[in-house]
């Protein structure tokens, strides 16, 4: 998982994807569903590498935040940070608020779950031509309402897709916005998570 490629070749690049695919696949067989791991594509992983669409970076990063961002996954300083709360995260199963379980932080969790969420993680699916990136504005009938954290075109679902925060009155599924894309309103709609959807 730790490899680094800086330049690969397109030789290089189907090693690369096989090493990625198998360690996602290992490291994540209990928390993903078994069909989406199996969809992941050598061939196409490979492709995508040598096409430059994450070229230049660390591979396993690039391709762990595409992957992450298709199953909801929060990604420490993007979906979350000092600043944003499990809460708001919606990960509220993850800390205990009852009586006995004490922690720094737990009397501000308290608080904002009794006084409400002034924010909340959200889907973000593009509907028109663009990608989306994490610190795009995210606009309600022209205003900014919240930001993107994260942004990719999830290739396993085909679309352009994100996740971002905004008030919880915006936070439906099916609420239309936009996002601010080099000074371009591109429409949008916010989605349940995860994007990709366990197939029946």
């Amino acid at each position: 998982m730790g490899l680094i490629v800086r330049e690969a070749k397109a030789a290089d690049a189907r090693s690369v994807a096989e090493i990625h695919i198998a360690a996602w696949r290992a490291a994540y067989r209990e928390l993903m569903p078994a069909d989406y791991l199996a969809s992941l594509d050598v061939n196409e992983r490979a492709d995508m590498w040598t096409k430059g669409i994450i070229r230049g970076g660390p591979a396993r990063l690039a391709l762990a935040e595409m992957d992450g961002a298709v199953a909801g996954f929060c990604l420490y300083g993007h979906e979350l940070n000092e600043r944003i709360t499990p809460l708001e995260a919606g990960l509220g199963w993850s800390v205990k608020l009852e009586k006995g379980h004490d922690f720094i932080g737990r009397e501000a969790l308290l608080t904002q779950k009794e006084q409400g969420l002034p924010r909340k993680r959200v889907g973000i699916e593009l509907r028109g031509g663009g990608v989306p990136r994490a610190g795009y504005p995210i606009l309600r009938e022209g205003a900014a309402i919240g930001e993107l954290t994260s942004g990719t075109v999830g290739p396993t679902v085909g679309k352009p897709i994100g996740m971002g925060y905004v008030p919880p009155e915006h936070a439906a599924p099916g609420a239309e916005i936009a996002i601010e894309i080099r000074g371009k309103a591109v429409p949008a709609v916010i989605v349940a998570l995860p994007f990709y959807k366990r197939a029946k």
